[in-house]
């Protein structure tokens, strides 16, 4: 039902963002120029309250403060503060809901007010895509540019700067927000599976639903496009252009199967031969990341949220020489290992302040000093990577022969080193073992 002209205008006449609701299924009937130019320019109508927001969840699912609900049972105003994540912001959101009534008395729509309040601090840097700098200031440009459009996009850069990170955002702020987000690891279909797991069937996947069924009309983030065999590449840009697969699952993993759509995004991660995944998967738009070594600015703010994030309260500073002894390394693992270097300073930090010595870097030998007197204690996850990092430089055998010694599955053994590399930020001369995840193959 289109919504009069009076509510128009009155929608019209607030500053701050707002929209009308409809009462009987929650779905949002206009919205104002205030609340286009705050979420986004894409089309609203007809999307949940929640959905219009950028979330995939009602608000309690989230985790967040209804005000509808207090509302609802009041027949009047009501209030709640929320939090919302932007791409560069942490937001406070004063969510305010009253009822518009009809000439019979009966809710013709809420009317939803929303009062934006920026964070001072540590509290302005929301995980994970914080920035200071004129390059990440450009990246989310063009983030915001290709969550506008709707193709297939492919984000390049190094191993650990944060390509999921960057695909979810560029989900959470596309008309397919409201829908799935399926993220996968492009080295998991390297299998003789890989078919069956992306369309359904098959006997690894009990004839279920294939990735893209699970997509629906989300969006499919595949990571480390190198690693994906050539005849699935060729298959997923087929469906991609055609907007139709044939679904395994349909058939009970036998026969032909049933030719559907297929509505989903396709967004893709890759290091190198860009090129050639431009031209088999239609890409659309590319997002260049640029490795953190390129813009030092955003080292402190990204350090300042990983500490306030991990630290849970503990972590109330930082001091000083810690950021300048951060901005002086070049950080091969990116953010991932800029994450993992903080996880270990919260938990030796004293008094709730990081200092300098809490500061591990793989350029310190870090390995040889962990069990040396005084050494300071880290988080299991970073002894295992720091293992195994050493175990794919020194080992003189193969990966099969490293697999048996650790008591891991070969694949398993490629999957936790790629991992670990990505963090670590793996440049040893001469290391063996599992392929790197990065630009240096």
């Amino acid at each position: 039902m289109p919504v009069a002209s009076e509510l128009a205008s009155l929608l019209g006449a607030f500053e701050e963002p707002a929209l009308l609701i409809r009462p009987e299924d929650r779905t949002v009937a206009a919205v104002n120029a205030a609340f286009t130019r705050r979420f986004g320019a894409f089309g609203v109508d007809g999307m949940r309250c929640w959905e219009a927001q950028h979330r995939a969840c009602e608000c309690r699912a989230c985790g967040l403060a209804c005000p509808m609900e207090s509302a609802e049972r009041t027949q009047g105003e009501a209030e709640a503060m929320q939090t919302v994540f932007t791409s560069t912001k942490e937001l406070h959101v004063r969510v305010r809901m009253r009822p518009i009534f009809a000439a019979d008395g009966r809710i013709a729509y809420w009317l939803e007010r929303l009062h934006t309040i920026e964070r001072s601090g540590w509290g302005r840097y929301a995980q994970p895509l914080v920035g200071v700098s004129a390059a990440h200031h450009r990246l989310m440009e063009d983030l915001a540019a290709a969550a506008a459009a709707d193709g297939t996009v492919l984000i390049v850069g190094e191993a650990g700067v944060g390509k999921e990170h960057y695909a979810r955002t560029l989900h959470a702020n596309s008309r397919r927000a409201a829908y799935g987000f399926v993220p996968v690891a492009a080295d998991t279909l390297a299998g003789d599976d890989a078919l069956e797991r992306l369309l359904g069937g098959g006997r690894a996947w009990d004839a279920g639903a294939g990735l893209v069924q699970l997509a629906g009309r989300g969006t499919l983030f595949i990571d480390d496009l190198t690693a994906l065999p050539e005849h699935v590449v060729r298959v997923l840009g087929d469906i991609v252009r055609k907007g139709t697969c044939v679904s395994r699952s349909r058939a009970g993993g036998r026969g032909r199967g049933k030719r559907e759509t297929a509505d989903f995004r396709l967004i893709a991660g890759v290091s190198d031969d860009v090129g050639r995944f431009v031209d088999v998967l239609s890409a659309e738009s590319l997002l260049c990341v640029p490795p953190l070594r390129e813009r030092m600015e955003d080292v402190e703010p990204l350090a300042a949220q990983f500490a306030r994030v991990l630290g849970a309260g503990r972590v109330r500073d930082i001091a000083p020489e810690v950021f300048e002894r951060l901005r002086g390394y070049d950080w091969p693992g990116n953010m991932h290992e800029l994450r993992h270097v903080i996880a270990q300073a919260v938990h030796s930090a004293e008094d709730g302040v990081i200092a300098p010595e809490a500061i591990v870097l793989a350029e310190d030998g870090a390995e040889a000093s962990l069990f040396k007197k005084d050494a300071p204690w880290v988080t299991l996850q970073m002894l295992q990577d720091r293992y195994l990092a050493r175990a794919v430089r020194e080992f003189a055998g193969s990966r099969a022969e490293l697999a048996r010694v650790l008591g891991l599955s070969e694949r398993t053994l490629y999957r936790l080193a790629a991992q670990a590399c990505e963090r670590l930020g793996c440049r040893e001369k001469g290391a063996r073992g599992p392929r790197p995840r990065s630009n240096e193959r």
